[in-house]
């Protein structure tokens, strides 16, 4: 987005500007870079990431920040019918707190409908959204027994 915005602003003053300073060069040369690192991670993330990795301990993922599912209230489709898989969390704001990534600290800031805090496309997981969902729905009733007997 900012890189976008270098670029547009650069290009402007390029076509309208009379005078284009040494530094504005810069500008461009900065913002065509964050331009395509954007873009590179945009290209990240609809290729083939780790979209969401389940297991007895709990789930992390390019999508989600590693959480143990004593952390997790729910997990499920956001709405009938749509190819999302969301989660929510009992304490949100702890969980951002301890993030060290910006973009996820900021993902943790969105407000998402159906009170779910986090959310995983369908279309890049492996296997069947429903599947995904129950499969993690018995690790986190497996965990929350063992917390529970704990």
């Amino acid at each position: 987005m900012l890189g976008g915005f270098l670029v547009g602003l650069c290009v402007l003053i390029m076509i309208y500007g009379k005078v284009f300073p040494a530094f504005l060069w810069l500008f461009l040369v900065i913002g065509v870079a964050l331009l395509g690192l954007g873009l590179l991670n945009f290209a990240i993330a609809r290729g083939q990431p780790v979209a969401l990795r389940l297991d007895r301990d709990g789930l992390s993922g390019y999508y989600i920040p590693t959480l143990n599912w004593t952390e997790v209230l729910r997990v499920g489709r956001t709405q009938p019918g749509r190819a999302t898989l969301g989660i929510e969390l009992f304490d949100k704001d702890a969980v951002r707190r301890r993030q060290r990534s910006p973009m996820m600290r900021f993902n943790l800031r969105l407000k998402l409908g159906g009170n779910w805090h986090l959310v995983v496309p369908g279309d890049v997981l492996d296997a069947d959204l429903d599947a995904v969902a129950q499969t993690a729905r018995a690790f986190h009733e497996t965990a929350m027994e063992r917390d529970r007997s704990a």
